[in-house]
């Protein structure tokens, strides 16, 4: 359970997702010069309702701020997790949609019952690395504790191990569980995707759904680097 969204912040989602709308009907009837310009808009709004929707609950943003309180990384590699989270969190939507497009029956059912699978298997992800890191690190500290009690030759041999365990914890492979528990779609990316399919102009929904990513990456960044 989360706690309750901030209302003024839900109706701002709302007015932003009215205002996408009003872009993609006005998009389908145009031509020329003014065609490009209204596309302009769509992903103007896009990537700021992505920002506002991002700055809600979820999102990822307790895993990366947690992550990044014990883990000691490259000033570039938080913005790159962050990135990279928003990115899958997006494109999975993208590539549900695009699945779904083709089969008969309501297209958001279909896309919501399986936005809940892929979201339980992530959270379960998740607990999975969480467990066996818990017991990696203790077993670690076990060890590093019985070492110490050891002459200062043993001493200085587990150092230059400590530093060496320090570098492979540290290594981007250890990041992987952690970016694949971003493959699940975003709802928000999935109402856009729906309403773009619904007017026959999807591929207008993937470029405003590209930019909500960039826009929604921007939250998690922050968080990353807090």
């Amino acid at each position: 359970m989360v706690g309750k969204t901030n209302e003024k912040l839900t109706v701002f989602q709302g007015d932003l997702r009215e205002e996408i709308a009003s872009f993609f009907r006005n998009w389908k009837n145009s031509e020329g010069v003014e065609k490009s310009q209204i596309l302009w808009g769509i992903i103007s709004v896009a990537f700021l309702y992505g920002m506002i929707h991002a700055a809600g609950p979820g999102h990822r943003k307790t895993i990366v701020f947690s992550l990044y309180i014990a883990r000691k990384s490259p000033w570039y590699e938080p913005l790159v997790t962050g990135l990279l989270l928003a990115l899958l969190h997006g494109g999975c939507a993208i590539c549900l949609m695009l699945i779904f497009k083709g089969i008969s029956g309501s297209i958001s059912a279909n896309t919501n019952a399986y936005t809940i699978y892929m979201e339980g298997f992530s959270y379960l992800l998740i607990i999975v690395v969480a467990l066996f890191l818990i017991v990696k690190e203790t077993l670690e500290f076990v060890k590093s504790s019985k070492k110490q009690e050891k002459s200062d030759v043993a001493l200085s041999e587990d150092a230059s191990e400590k530093k060496i365990v320090k570098k492979q914890n540290n290594s981007f492979g250890d990041l992987v569980p952690f970016l694949i528990s971003g493959i699940y779609p975003c709802p928000g990316a999935i109402l856009v995707l729906v309403l773009s399919f619904t007017l026959d102009i999807l591929g207008a929904g993937i470029a405003a759904v590209s930019f909500m990513s960039l826009g929604m990456a921007i939250p998690i960044i922050i968080v990353a680097y807090f």
